[in-house]
């Protein structure tokens, strides 16, 4: 994913930049440049616009860029949210430009450390990586904006071994890996309040 901002350049600097690295004298150049205020579009030689460049605060850098697929539809949007030179926001959009998918870069790293996806049933999973090491180690699903599974990798080797049911705010179940293998052996069971009242062996 993009780490970096994307420099604004003035209309007059990008047909300079075409003229000296496009195509021979005579052809059409690759894409056009215009700019209206903090933004800039860029549109290919088909009038369909490829990206389009916005500095929300005037510094000569894209804060956010939106990018757009064969058809002219967005596709990907990427945000640099706190103006630090550094997406840390990434925008994936599926067909009339519905949201599928965000990735956050929380940390200030560049580079993402959490990750949504939303299904168009309305199902919500959230990926977290919360110890900085590229691997999730905690994955939620939501519906209707109430969670409803949780998975979870509390030794840090890369596989879940606790999952959890969830209703109405509540846990449910929990089932646990005690040894090792990726797959459930135990499941926890608790009452109405959330407290525990029984341990089952299932494998």
């Amino acid at each position: 994913m993009r780490q970096t901002r994307v420099v604004i350049l003035a209309p007059a600097a990008f047909a300079l930049a075409a003229i000296a690295c496009g195509p021979p004298a005579g052809r059409v150049p690759q894409a056009y440049l215009f700019q209206k205020g903090p933004y800039q579009a860029v549109y290919g030689p088909d009038g369909r616009m490829m990206r389009l460049l916005y500095d929300s605060n005037g510094d000569g850098m894209a804060d956010v860029i939106t990018l757009f697929g064969a058809e002219g539809r967005p596709q990907q949007v990427e945000t640099d949210t706190d103006l630090d030179g550094r997406v840390d926001r990434w925008e994936t959009l599926g067909a009339g430009g519905r949201l599928e998918r965000v990735a956050l870069a929380r940390r200030g790293q560049g580079s993402p450390d959490m990750w949504e996806t939303f299904d168009p049933s309305g199902l919500v999973t959230r990926e977290l990586d919360e110890d900085g090491d590229g691997r999730v180690d905690r994955r939620e699903q939501f519906l209707a904006g109430r969670l409803v599974r949780v998975a979870l990798d509390t030794d840090r080797d890369g596989r879940m071994d606790r999952w959890q049911q969830w209703a109405g705010g509540r846990l449910l179940s929990e089932e646990l890996d005690t040894d090792g293998d990726g797959a459930a052996d135990r499941r926890l069971h608790f009452d109405e309040r959330g407290a525990f009242r029984g341990l089952e062996k299932i494998r």
